[in-house]
Parts: structure tokens; sequence; C-alpha cells
């Protein structure tokens, strides 16, 4: 699941902004969205407020980007395909400046915690990290670190990926890389899928039939009575609902 996601110059971001998803403890009003059983408890959904032009859609654009990023990085290593950082990266826009964009995420289970991040620029992977942190011994350890195309690759699956590191083009990340290879690790694998699976929603797109398709089918396999029930109760005029 989700604890954090952050990132760095991107479009009006030129400072880092972090979307925490840790719960504080006087949360206690919407227990059926809190998420315990790890070191802390987080919730499963959060809201977005605030003014116009405040930042709400970049946020939304910036992690649709750093999604779109991770999927298709392979990409660019086939000649016929466009340069897919040079197509997604989009630093501070109100100023010039050759810096890079960052991106991070941490993700966490009962048993242990993962950050991932990177820094691009319209050329090639800059810098990569992905680390692990178990809770049960307090230790934290390298996964991946790369600098360019130096890529470190630590201890608990050097003997599955060490072979291949040389081959992850410039422009391609890692974690895409070596989650597309048949490995004994699923790792990188899990680390992409908790990427994809993530979802943030501006409700300026609430037709937006990815989240239909995602949604509707399993809340109407479990909840379709409180749907028709509401449905109701806002006078649609919808007696019932199916796909």
């Amino acid at each position: 699941m989700l604890a954090q996601f952050s990132m760095k110059n991107v479009l009006s971001f030129k400072d880092e902004i972090v979307l925490d998803m840790t719960s504080i403890p006087a949360y206690k009003e919407h227990s059926y969205n809190l998420i315990t059983g790890t070191n802390d408890n987080f919730v499963r959904a959060a809201a977005i407020y605030g003014a116009n032009a405040s930042g709400k859609s970049n946020l939304y654009n910036g992690i649709q980007l750093f999604q779109k990023i991770v999927v298709s990085s392979m990409n660019t290593a086939a000649a016929t395909e466009d340069n897919i950082l040079k197509k997604y990266f989009n630093p501070f826009a109100f100023e010039d400046n050759d810096e890079p964009s960052e991106y991070q995420v941490i993700f966490c289970n009962t048993e242990r915690e993962y950050t991932y991040g990177f820094e691009f620029n319209d050329k090639k992977i800059i810098s990569e990290w992905l680390y692990k942190k178990d809770y049960k011994s307090n230790r934290k350890s390298i996964l991946i670190e790369r600098t360019n195309n130096d890529i470190t690759i630590g201890a608990s699956i050097r003997r599955e990926c060490e072979k291949y590191k040389k081959q992850v083009p410039s422009e391609t990340l890692a974690i895409t890389f070596f989650s597309r290879l048949s490995l004994n690790t699923n790792v990188f694998h899990d680390i992409f899928s908790e990427i994809t699976q993530m979802m943030i929603v501006d409700t300026k797109y609430y037709e937006n039939p990815r989240i239909i398709e995602r949604l509707l089918p399993e809340a109407i396999d479990n909840n379709k009575d409180e749907i028709i029930k509401f449905l109701t109760a806002i006078d649609t005029g919808i007696k019932d609902i199916s796909y």
C-alpha cells in the first residue's frame, strides 16, 4: 500500500512536495478508511482541497507522469519509439533550469517497507534507488543504487540480477527492466504493480473509464443493494445497475 509519494522540480512544483498517507493518532471518524497492522496506521483514501491554481491538478498530473515513465521507459530502448523521458520530462514551469526532476514513493505491508525513487532529465536516468526495511529487525538494506549507468545490486538479489545490470539502457529505469525478466525474486514485479495501481482521481475527470472499469464491477458484486439505495435516495430514477 502507498505510504508516501513525493516529487521535485515537476510542473509547478520547484521544491519537493509530499503526499503522506500516514494517519494522525486522532483520526477516528471513519474507521473503515484506516489500514492498521503495520508500524503506522495509514488512510486508504485521501482528498486534496485547495484554492484555484494551488497545484491540485499538477499533483494529479505529476503522479500520472511518474506512472507513465515507470510503465513506458523500456519502450525508449526501441529505435522505433519516441524518447519517453523527453516526452514526460516536465520540470518547474516558471523558470529555465537544467536541474533533473525527481520522484519517490514509499510502499509498505505488515512485514516491510520499500522506498523507490529516481532522478532524470530528458535524456537519461541520472540516479535510481530501491531500499527495503524489515520491521522485525529494523534493518534497512539496498536492493538497487544507481548513478547513471553504474548500478549496484544488493546482496539479497545479486545472484539473480548482477548478470543483467549492464544491459539496462541509460534511458530505462532498472525497476522496469528487471520487472520484465523471469526472475526468482518478485520484488520488482511487486513494486511495479504497486506503482501502476496507484489511483488518483481529479474530480474534473469523473467519467474516466479507467475508474469505472477498475472500481464499479467489484462495487456492484459486493454492495449492489447499498448502491441502489443511494441512487434512489438522491432521486436519480435508476432502478437497477449491472455490467
